[in-house]
């Protein structure tokens, strides 16, 4: 095997083993697809792909946050803080209605007080379907997605579907006219994430330029010993490159903390005696 085919197979196996230790961390590998070991298929048992686990609501922060499995589901970013003006207004249903959700902060307008839901039937005349307080958060068994249900009082109920998608802000739609009221809001901040606002992952960029170093590292050491064998045909130590000056980095070390701290002799204190000398 040639040096060029030893290093290749040595950073893709670097890259492989960082970006499997990487998903595992976070609970999935990437591209979304866990694994597991099959041992019904062969006498050794066989890697293949699984679905990966929905998502479940593990510690609740609010009415618009979620701590998951998968990582934070946080819809703060497409919240209006100004409760008169709902992030999103005049949602149509194609009933002659519309629908006003504000994700965080509780709506406040002439029609519509103190809620998180209102359908709205005009301007001036809008039914509360959902207040903040109510919020729970739970997994669909039907579509294995995360979704929040409202109530308000004992007469209404309003379920909003998250759909994770990176590509887009935040957009609104109306499945259902008849209590329990059926939305679904697709976002990037439906997807969950280990920093919240949207999705994220791949390696870091402190991974990538570890990895980067220990394949140089690698590449050095390899390379030089096999050169200095064939090419210069060393024995023993004298195989590792530069060994002249791998054998003075000690006493570099060694003079550099000794003028560090021989500062009147290698700094501005040297100087000032040599003035005070002449």
């Amino acid at each position: 095997m040639s040096l060029k085919s030893i290093v290749s197979v040595a950073c893709l196996f670097l890259m492989s083993a960082a970006g499997v230790s990487e998903s595992h961390e976070s609970g999935h590998f990437a591209g979304n697809s866990t694994f597991y070991w099959n041992h019904g298929n062969s006498r050794h048992g066989n890697l293949q792909n699984s679905p990966p686990a929905p998502p479940q609501c593990v510690t609740p922060q609010g009415p618009c946050a979620c701590q998951t499995n998968q990582g934070l589901v946080d819809l703060s970013p497409i919240d209006s803080k100004d409760g008169s003006k709902p992030h999103f207004d005049n949602v149509q249903s194609g009933s002659g209605t519309s629908f006003k959700y504000n994700p965080c902060t509780a709506i406040n307008t002439e029609a519509c007080k103190n809620a998180a839901i209102c359908r709205c039937y005009s301007e001036w005349y809008c039914l509360t379907v959902g207040d903040h307080s109510s919020a729970k958060f739970k997994t669909d068994a039907t579509t294995q997605k995360l979704t929040i249900s409202y109530t308000s009082g004992s007469f209404y109920e309003s379920v909003v579907t998250l759909t994770c998608d990176k590509t887009q802000e935040g957009t609104l739609t109306v499945d259902s006219n008849n209590s329990p009221y059926k939305l679904t809001l697709t976002s990037k901040y439906a997807c969950p994430s280990k920093s919240g606002g949207g999705g994220s992952g791949g390696l870091s960029v402190g991974t990538i330029l570890i990895i980067v170093f220990i394949c140089l590292v690698f590449t050095y050491l390899v390379g030089g010993i096999l050169f200095m064998h064939f090419v210069r045909g060393a024995e023993g130590v004298e195989k590792i490159p530069n060994i002249g000056f791998w054998r003075e980095v000690p006493g570099l070390i060694k003079d550099g903390g000794a003028c560090v701290y021989q500062s009147v002799q290698c700094g501005s204190g040297g100087f000032s005696s040599k003035y005070e000398q002449i």
